[in-house]
């Protein structure tokens, strides 16, 4: 598992809880009779899509900067939902005061990020893909408000987890360890970095040592996942 990339431990993630998922339903009687009808197909595709970009993003970020940007950034889906409703859902629109703290909050960001709190285990493309998480996240809960008035929870829950299983298992497997790590240690000598070394070439040995990244420095290598 600690040398499983990020799109793989997405999918484990999706087979175990569509299979907890599925049992629920099956003994609480929730599968008599299930079915998909023609109309619901879209949103139900939509949900799991945007589900899976989320999970995924967030699985690949999280291996390309450190937890404490990580977790902020995430938790920034807060806000994002509340800009997101402004323009999706009837009714809840912006007050001055919500405009306020939605700033607040934003430039509480920036402080952090440029005050002291990042460190040199951090980079900006891992902080940039988490942010993106965030704000997919932030999409989804929107998204979800109005279709959980029209399904079944368990139908909901199958469809997220179907969608997961099948988007994950599509995606390249080693995305965030060799695809997107290759990647970054071209641009990084392509810059002036150091080249990284690469030690084995086994099945889940090849890795590579690189200096540490530093926020604010896109070309840097990443973080946890290229050493043993």
């Amino acid at each position: 598992m600690l040398d499983a990339p990020p799109l793989r431990l997405a999918w484990l993630r999706f087979l175990v809880g569509g299979g907890v998922i599925a049992l629920w339903a099956w003994a609480t009687g929730r599968l008599a009779g299930f079915r998909i009808e023609r109309h619901e197909w879209r949103p139900l595709l939509v949900l799991g899509a945007l589900f899976t970009a989320q999970i995924g993003t967030m699985n690949v970020a999280t291996s390309l900067t450190n937890a404490a940007h990580g977790s902020i950034l995430l938790n920034l889906h807060a806000v994002h939902t509340v800009v997101l409703a402004h323009f999706l859902i009837p009714g809840d629109r912006l007050s001055l005061r919500r405009f306020a703290g939605i700033l607040l909050a934003y430039a509480g960001i920036l402080v952090l990020f440029t005050g002291g709190a990042s460190d040199r285990t951090a980079s900006l493309l891992g902080d940039a893909i988490m942010f993106v998480s965030a704000a997919i996240l932030a999409e989804r809960t929107v998204y979800l408000a109005g279709a959980v008035q029209r399904f079944d929870p368990a139908k909901l829950l199958l469809a997220h987890a179907a969608t997961g299983i099948a988007g994950e298992r599509l995606a390249p497997r080693e995305v965030g360890h060799d695809v997107l790590g290759r990647g970054l240690s071209l641009v990084a000598v392509g810059r002036g970095h150091p080249e990284p070394e690469i030690r084995g070439v086994g099945q889940g040995q090849e890795r590579a040592v690189a200096p540490p990244p530093r926020w604010g420095q896109p070309a840097a290598c990443t973080r946890k996942g290229w050493q043993r």
